[in-house]
């Protein structure tokens, strides 16, 4: 094809074949937060099929704030539940925040263009603004929102060994950390964002150590029975009651009266053994006898042996008053009282007409003022 020179001076000339042959997406742009005030944007999306939990859900839908980026996710058996889980959504907005949603941000997925969402919309005076189909980066902050949720998710699984039945606990636990965790746009936490004051961090505990929770004493028949479970924590209600998993039972329950046991999240001591290989005793000990002044050295080396031309060097001994190392590389300072001796020895050898006598009589140290503690630290010194 041929292109004239009026259309090479033209800039709205578009050549049709080239576009068949390269057409590529158009770059999506980063508006970061749009809003002034909290819930006027809402990003929400539907996620899964996951393997079905211990209460039946297999999907699960988030709500995310464009201005506080606060998330609120809830549990779905099915996709269709949609509608039901935004009535709750919706009715807590208006009844903690006194607030309308103004624009709802989702995919074009039949359940978000069901009539009866729709209609709630219309009721509400709330803009649906459903993306274009492919286009997923158009709701990205719901998108990224799945992979920081997936993300803890996984690492709480992996870590703690809790089966994968009770998946929707930890996904709460991951929203609930993340809402008390600062984002890339804000420079507080999406809930000091929201409530105007910081969270309390206080009762976090690690995910899957064990633990264990108080058998309520009406549950107690005999007087001989044990009281309490030994459990795993999976998440938090509230600031005193934890959601524990029973591991006798393998049943979910809540419980305010525990106690736990941190260092045992993922095996302890024993777990660290069979990632981690530590030294032997003989190449620490030998590591300690090489620190120097100025010259420590990480890596270790064999002791070199001496030739049988060269004589054995005798030991020189250190003077009391220089500053050594022992030979676990701490460092040994020199007694404030071998100090204060050192400085009384000249009174010794000096004649009494000297200078240095005088000065010694002025001050007033002079041997006879001596402590018998300060003239045992004197013959320490004469002696070397």
């Amino acid at each position: 094809m041929k292109i004239s020179e009026k259309q090479k001076d033209d800039h709205d000339f578009v050549c049709g074949h080239c576009q068949k042959a390269r057409h590529s997406k158009h770059p999506f742009k980063s508006y970061g937060i749009r809003t002034s005030a909290p819930f006027e944007i809402i990003y929400s999306n539907i996620y899964g099929p996951f393997p079905t939990s211990h209460d039946g859900s297999k999907y699960f839908v988030t709500f995310t704030d464009d201005f506080t980026r606060f998330t609120r996710t809830f549990r779905l058996k099915s996709r269709d539940e949609i509608y039901e889980v935004y009535k709750k959504f919706r009715s807590m907005v208006k009844a903690h925040f006194n607030c309308v949603i103004k624009t709802f941000v989702s995919d074009n997925a039949g359940e978000y263009a069901s009539a009866k969402l729709q209609d709630q919309f219309d009721e509400d005076g709330t803009i649906w603004a459903p993306t274009v189909a492919y286009n997923p980066q158009e709701n990205g902050v719901s998108e990224r929102l799945n992979r920081t949720l997936l993300s803890k998710l996984r690492a709480m699984l992996v870590e703690s060994n809790l089966p994968k039945e009770i998946w929707t606990e930890l996904l709460d636990t991951a929203t609930y950390l993340k809402n008390r965790t600062p984002t890339q746009l804000l420079e507080e936490t999406p809930y000091e964002k929201l409530h105007g004051m910081k969270p309390d961090l206080s009762h976090l505990r690690t995910i899957g150590t064990l633990a264990w929770a108080m058998i309520p004493s009406e549950k107690q028949l005999e007087k001989l029975e044990e009281r309490s479970k030994e459990c795993k924590p999976l998440g938090y209600d509230g600031n005193s009651q934890y959601i524990l998993y029973e591991i006798e039972s393998g049943k979910v329950i809540w419980s305010r009266d525990v106690v736990f046991e941190e260092k045992s999240a993922s095996g302890g001591d024993e777990a660290l053994k069979d990632h981690v290989q530590l030294p032997d005793k003989k190449e620490i000990d030998t590591f300690r006898t090489k620190l120097d002044l100025g010259n420590i050295k990480t890596v270790y080396e064999p002791p070199s042996k001496p030739s049988q031309e060269d004589p054995p060097k005798q030991p020189t001994k250190s003077s009391k008053l220089e500053t050594t190392f022992s030979k676990y590389g701490r460092q040994r300072f020199p007694s404030l009282r071998l100090k204060e001796a050192e400085a009384v020895k000249p009174l010794l050898t000096f004649p009494q007409d000297t200078p240095q006598n005088e000065h010694a009589l002025k001050t007033s140290l002079t041997p006879r003022h001596l402590t018998w503690e300060e003239f045992g630290c004197l013959l320490i010194v004469q002696n070397g």
